[in-house]
């Protein structure tokens, strides 16, 4: 026999073509390739097994299920053994979840990856760098870090980062404000598992052979690495306090000093007083003597002394004016 792709089966309108997908999906998800445990598991609240389910009975219900596809053949339901009721229930009861609307089939998988993106950030002290995002074929992934203290992952939501995480999940790398620039790695860890079917069919036309289908379930490891990087967060220089200056009560304004009256550089003689021109009277007094000078003298000396005086006064404020 020689082994041929398993969407290569030799005859192109035979059922197990049709079905391939169907057949596969029953190889993995029964035994020997799903422990009897882990079916009873996957069945728990649906079908309650006799004593359990055995390996003969898992087997017998799995070969059923197999033709049923590969060659169209459907067994008696209700005598599926010669080993008795129980047997025949657990078997039908498996058989009947392997063939029913579970049963979406396995077609065309992808290939195990595992990537983060970006693989590597940079950032500063005191803000969280971030987010990075996984992208993954397998069902978890493992995340380990190599971190300084103080500095850890969070995710979206800003809370501590869980051991495991999801296709599609993103996370971030708090850096507190007061720590030092530095750096760390993010590692990344899954198993990816390949559901893979191969089959066996005669090398030669002549003889015609019963085709041989096994299932294979290949474990990929897969590891990626992250880094991020930081800088310490800029010292802010404190803005000095202003110091408050005392406004200068301010004093009194003198009230102003009266200008001197200047004086004048002459010092004029003393303006005698004006002496009163006597009334004349038509009869002199019989008690003054007769000094023998005549009133019109008297008068006119008078009158002369009174210019003599102004003429002074007049130089007296020219003086003082210069």
């Amino acid at each position: 026999m020689i082994e041929v792709p398993w969407d290569a089966y030799p005859v192109p309108d035979a059922p197990f073509t049709a079905n391939a997908d169907r057949i596969l999906w029953v190889l993995q998800h029964s035994y020997p390739v799903t422990s009897t445990a882990d079916i009873e598991a996957a069945l728990d609240g649906v079908v309650a097994f006799n004593d359990g389910l055995s390996e003969q009975e898992a087997i017998t219900a799995t070969q059923a299920a197999v033709w049923s596809f590969s060659d169209a053949v459907q067994p008696n339901l209700d005598d599926f053994t010669r080993e008795g009721d129980d047997v025949d229930a657990d078997v039908r009861a498996l058989f009947e979840y392997l063939t029913g609307e579970d049963n979406t089939g396995i077609g065309e998988q992808p290939t195990p990856a595992l990537s983060l993106e970006p693989s590597s950030l940079s950032g500063e002290a005191g803000t969280v760098i971030g987010p990075f995002t996984v992208s993954t074929t397998a069902d978890t992934v493992d995340v380990t870090a190599d971190l300084p203290e103080g500095v850890e992952l969070v995710d979206g939501d800003g809370a501590p980062l869980g051991d495991q995480l999801a296709d599609s999940a993103t996370f971030g790398v708090h850096v507190p404000a007061d720590a030092e620039a530095g750096d760390g790695t993010v590692r990344l860890h899954a198993e990816a598992h390949l559901n893979i079917g191969r089959l066996f069919v005669s090398d030669t036309d002549e003889i015609r052979t019963q085709s041989l289908i096994l299932a294979q379930s290949e474990k990929t490891e897969l590891d990626v690495e992250g880094t991020v990087d930081w800088t310490a967060a800029p010292t802010e220089t404190p803005t000095p306090t202003p110091t408050e200056t005392p406004t200068p009560t301010p004093s009194e304004t003198p009230s102003e000093s009266p200008t001197p009256t200047p004086t004048p550089s002459e010092s004029p003689s003393e303006t005698p007083s004006q002496s009163p021109t006597p009334s004349p009277s038509d009869t002199p007094d019989e008690d003054l003597p007769d000094t023998g000078a005549s009133p019109t003298l008297l008068l006119t000396i008078g009158l002369g002394l009174v210019a003599a005086a102004a003429f002074l006064l007049r130089r007296r404020f020219a003086g003082a004016a210069e």
